[in-house]
């Protein structure tokens, strides 16, 4: 990953950038997650600046997918706390 990818996960999610960074290399499923959210930004904005072409749909479809996927971290996120937090507790 370069430090340009990690820089779409810092301005999606820049108080909990750090803790997604380092969970990634320990969760197969949140390195996909954040490589696909990186990718699409990545493309989108290569679209944006002229680099590449892209159709109004298909920069809805990418547009759409990232919003998807910046969902689906946040709630890895909550499911990993929550599953931290419980795992933390005593049985009284």
């Amino acid at each position: 990953m370069s430090g340009r990818q990690s820089e779409y996960i810092h301005r999606a999610f820049p108080q909990a950038s750090s803790l997604i960074e380092g969970l990634r290399p320990l969760h197969a499923t949140l390195e996909e997650m954040c490589a696909d959210f990186e990718r699409l930004s990545s493309d989108l904005k290569s679209a944006e600046s002229g680099a590449k072409q892209m159709s109004n749909g298909l920069r809805e479809d990418y547009l759409s997918s990232i919003h998807d996927l910046k969902k689906e971290i946040l709630e890895w996120l909550a499911e990993a706390r929550v599953g931290t937090s419980q795992a933390g507790m005593k049985n009284e």
